[in-house]
């Protein structure tokens, strides 16, 4: 078990990268969908330039904290991986970094030769829209715990 300070920072940790990758989300949503409706080849080309980057020096990295911060945290920190909503939410994870890996990664490879940017923008925009919805479904997950909360540890002056 995690002693109270070690859980508190992890779930800080865990929040912030879960936060983080969901305004990456958020962010090159929106820059696809004005980089499609302005019609310009270099502004769509610097699109998926940029989009590239960010996913692996923001994307990649902060889901993979998420991730394994997620796992410490329902091994270590007391929630075990027995409650539905915690295994909803490492399900939601690895279909997260999985949409990456098969299909928004293979996008972005294939876009500076695309004939058609405008087709490789609306494919990001709706990839990222289910990878946004994916991070919305486990905040809420998250905050409201359905199937209980966690117990807080019995100390040795509680009762059996």
């Amino acid at each position: 078990m995690l002693s109270p300070r070690t859980r508190r920072a992890f779930t800080v940790v865990h929040i912030v990268a879960g936060v983080a990758v969901i305004g990456d989300v958020w962010g090159l949503a929106l820059m696809h969908m004005a980089a499609s409706a302005s019609g310009s080849l270099p502004v769509g080309r610097a699109a998926f330039r940029f989009t590239s980057l960010m996913v692996s020096a923001g994307g990649v990295p902060l889901s993979l904290i998420s991730l394994v911060t997620g796992l410490v945290l329902a091994i270590l920190g007391g929630w075990g991986l027995r409650r539905p909503w915690v295994l909803v939410k490492l399900c939601i994870q690895l279909a997260i970094i999985a949409t990456g890996a098969l299909f928004i990664g293979p996008v972005l490879s294939q876009a500076p030769e695309a004939a058609d940017l405008a087709q490789s923008h609306r494919t990001l925009v709706m990839l990222m829209a289910v990878q946004g919805s994916l991070l919305l479904v486990a905040t809420v997950l998250a905050v409201y715990k359905p199937g209980g909360r966690r117990r807080p540890p019995r100390t040795a002056a509680d009762p059996a």
